[in-house]
């Protein structure tokens, strides 16, 4: 169940990832988080915690 819960977690941090550099216009970002997807879960929650709202 936890590996469940984490999974969908990142999911979610990889999705709001996309629709952050989407909003920003990174492009460059976007590509590197969907290349290597621990960028863009590290993204996404820090954009969750306020981190990368730039």
């Amino acid at each position: 169940m936890k590996t469940l819960i984490f999974w969908l977690t990142m999911a979610a941090a990889w999705f709001t990832h996309v629709y952050a550099c989407i909003l920003s216009d990174r492009i460059g970002l976007l590509f590197a988080g969907s290349l290597i997807p621990p960028i863009g879960w590290v993204h996404g929650v820090g954009y969750w915690f306020g981190l990368f709202n730039g």
